[in-house]
């Protein structure tokens, strides 16, 4: 089933190109890598489906009635106040709203004089099921369940669950904003870099959860693993327009510069065409000067050389200039250094006793220590 659709599509700042009569379909179900360079326009597109912009020019289309969710990076100032556990609980008003309700009605049947009312006791019980099966269907019965699991997933200890969302970091508010979208569960959700802040276990939970969400869902992510492992298609943003591959990053990787190698034979094949054509139209004019019998095939040249230049494909970019940094690592996480029960000894004198340490992205630390 289509969700959301994009046609012709073009967004500019200023005058200034994002994209260019973009063409695309979000079916029901699919997982699908964004990609492209700082800068193209990745967050924009998501903020175009989302319906949080609109575009300058272009139809986006979407189901009825669709739910979307788009992980942000603020947290809703509302939410300060509030634990961990129950910001990501209080997802949706309609569901925080059925436990009072349903308690209501219950104190309701329990009171004799209204017992005796028979009519009034049908329409209650008839309320009472209706809300009941309501909350069931939102999933109230086991939200519990849900928010320790996902917060659990995503790195959070059982301990923290009472702290309160403004004391957090930013990076851990993302967490929040993250573990709240995963609870909605809307139809489709857009992930802008949601494992910027997690460490190697919870990446791993997160991968898993995506494959087995029952909606689409689509990801921002400069991690190559998570798009390998969890997405099935790639959208590729780059220079106004968005091409599209069939499978994952790999897949993707490899198929792009195939296409880019073709291109370039292509484009050298033309290029020497165009010269070809270039120097034969430039003799049929220097002959023209001395017999205007040529100068009807010089014309004829001319046009020819001017529809090649038209036809021909723009000089592919193979590589793009950038800056490369080479770190000998596997994947980033949230957690740049952990020590368990070091210590340290020498010649029997004791320099410190067991201790633990993490260290954290993001973390100011300095060592202090008397000297003896």
């Amino acid at each position: 089933m289509l969700l959301a659709n994009f046609s012709k599509v073009s967004k500019d700042f200023g005058g200034n190109p994002v994209f260019n009569e973009v063409d695309l379909e979000i079916m029901d179900g699919e997982r699908i890598g964004l990609v492209g360079e700082n800068g193209s326009g990745k967050s924009t597109l998501f903020k175009l489906l989302a319906g949080l912009d609109t575009p300058t020019s272009g139809v986006i289309s979407r189901r009825r009635n669709l739910t979307i969710g788009y992980l942000t990076q603020e947290v809703d100032p509302v939410l300060d106040q509030k634990t961990i556990f129950a910001a990501v609980s209080e997802t949706s008003e309609e569901l925080v709203a059925l436990p009072g309700i349903l308690s209501d009605l219950e104190a309701r049947m329990s009171d004799l004089d209204f017992a005796a009312d028979p009519d009034e006791m049908t329409r209650v019980l008839e309320e009472y099921g209706k809300a009941q099966e309501r909350f069931e269907v939102l999933g109230g019965y086991s939200l519990e369940h849900r928010v320790e699991a996902v917060l659990s997933g995503l790195g959070f200890a059982a301990s923290e669950y009472t702290q309160r969302v403004g004391v957090l970091s930013g990076g851990e508010k993302k967490l929040v904003n993250l573990a709240r979208l995963l609870i909605e569960m809307p139809d489709m959700i857009l992930l802008d870099e949601p494992d910027n802040h997690l460490d190697l276990h919870a990446k791993a939970w997160l991968e898993q959860y995506i494959q087995d969400y029952p909606g689409t869902v689509l990801i921002i992510s400069h991690d190559r693993h998570l798009l390998d492992r969890a997405v099935k298609k790639i959208f590729e943003l780059e220079d106004g327009s968005i091409s599209e591959y069939a499978g994952n990053y790999s897949f993707y990787f490899a198929e792009r510069q195939q296409r880019l190698l073709k291109l370039q034979e292509l484009y050298a094949l033309q290029q020497t065409e165009i010269k070809r054509l270039e120097a034969s139209m430039r003799q049929l004019k220097g002959w023209s000067k001395l017999n205007p019998k040529f100068a009807g095939r010089a014309e004829y040249m001319a046009k020819r050389v001017e529809k090649a230049r038209e036809e021909a494909v723009n000089r592919p970019i193979l590589e793009r200039d950038k800056i490369k940094v080479d770190l000998d690592t596997d994947r980033s996480g949230k957690k740049v250094l952990e020590v368990k029960g070091l210590s340290k000894t020498i010649g029997g004198r004791v320099l410190f006793e067991p201790f633990d340490f993490t260290l954290l992205y993001g973390d100011c630390s300095m060592a202090n220590a008397w000297a003896s």
